[in-house]
């Protein structure tokens, strides 16, 4: 969208939307387990920053929702088409 740039990093991880300590210690920092991604993500946008520096770069980590229910029965053995 004219000067910015939507970095969206996808990972197969599974998350609970619900549970607001994910990401977080009880002294507010970084849990473990996350910190590979959010580095990931902050290199890429780093990248990204030099590469356009006159655009605006938001970054995202997307992950799974397990508390979602699909729609379609047996999804996972599907194979995969890309358009």
């Amino acid at each position: 969208n004219n000067n910015s740039l939507k970095l969206i990093e996808i990972k197969s991880s599974s998350i609970d939307p619900t549970d607001n300590s994910l990401f977080t210690t009880k002294k507010g920092g970084i849990q473990t387990d996350w910190k590979p991604y959010i580095r990931d993500v902050a290199f890429q946008k780093f990248v990204l920053q030099k590469a356009f520096p006159n655009y605006i770069i938001s970054s995202h980590l997307m992950l799974l929702d397990k508390t979602a229910k699909c729609p379609t029965e047996s999804l996972n053995h599907y194979p995969l088409t890309f358009v």
